[in-house]
This record gives structure tokens, C-alpha cells and sequence, in this order.
């Protein structure tokens, strides 16, 4: 079974362009140290002015 010049071209290709599509959403979608203290702080803020909201409605 010999195989045609497309099937290799999706044998040796397809693995590659999987990889580089993997690869470049796990670029674009990476966080830094910082970004993920931020997200934190900006959290605990909110749930600190929730809290409040709640405790200052007397429940």
C-alpha cells in the first residue's frame, strides 16, 4: 500500500498545524503572575463590598 502525495502531505502536516493551533491559543490565552494578582485583589475587593452590602441590609 503506497500512499498518494496528499494523504502525505496530511500525515506529516496535520500534526503540525494542530500543534501551532494548541500552541497559539495557549499563547493568547496565558496570564502572567501579575495579571492573575490583580484578578485576585480585584475579587477580594468585590467580595469585601458585598459583604458589606449585605451586612449594612441587616442579614
Amino acid at each position: 500500500m503506497s500512499l498518494t502525495l496528499a494523504q502525505t502531505v496530511v500525515l506529516f502536516l496535520g500534526p503540525l498545524v494542530l500543534a501551532t493551533m494548541v500552541g497559539i491559543v495557549l499563547w493568547l490565552t496565558h496570564e502572567t503572575e501579575t495579571d492573575r494578582l490583580k484578578r485576585a485583589e480585584a475579587d477580594r475587593a468585590i467580595w469585601l463590598k458585598y459583604q458589606a452590602e449585605r451586612k449594612a441590609a441587616g442579614e
